[in-house]
């Protein structure tokens, strides 16, 4: 079984301490770290926060109190600034991100255009942040794209001359 609190993957599965499933049942492990679905690579995601209706118990300083929510995880292999929207999405949503299981909110962002959220951070290398897709308020949810790319806000993602694949195409410094 996984220890809740040693820091190790006791079981073998993965995932460590409050982010196990197996540690559910912990008061003190908040429940986003483990009903978060990962995210491997950048890209856009297609969800409906309608079915998370049961989920709203999260909010931000930018609100989503009453609002259903989707949540997902990323850790990055590598320091990089990460840009966050849900463009395309058919509600009145808001993004924030949370730095590690527990942890403190790290940005948050609502109607950067119209009623779509963006958001940029720059993200610590092997360290978990939870992305929340939110709706500002109790008749804000439906169907989302979650949007997320490496590089600043509007820099296409990848980042020429660093040796590094941002994009994950497989081409390096924007070959």
């Amino acid at each position: 079984g996984e220890d809740c609190y040693n820091g190790w993957d006791d079981d073998g599965d993965g995932w460590i301490d409050c982010e196990d499933a197996d540690c559910s049942w912990d008061a003190s492990c908040p429940s986003y770290c483990y009903l978060a679905s990962p995210v491997f690579e950048t890209g856009s995601i297609y969800g409906n926060t309608t079915w998370d209706v049961a989920y709203s118990e999260w909010y931000s300083d930018c609100g989503g109190l009453d609002a259903p929510e989707s949540i997902y995880s990323f850790s990055p292999g590598y320091a990089d600034t990460v840009c966050i929207d849900t463009i395309g999405s058919t509600f009145d949503t808001l993004l924030y991100v949370i730095e590690g299981c527990g942890g403190t909110e790290v940005a948050c962002n609502d109607d950067w255009v119209g009623l779509q959220s963006q958001l940029e951070l720059y993200a610590m290398a092997n360290t978990t942040y939870y992305v929340f897709v939110d709706g500002y308020s109790s008749y804000s949810y439906g169907d989302y794209y979650l949007n997320i790319e490496l590089g600043p806000c509007g820099s296409g993602g990848e980042i020429c001359g660093n040796g590094y694949d941002e994009d994950y195409d497989g081409w390096y410094d924007c070959d």
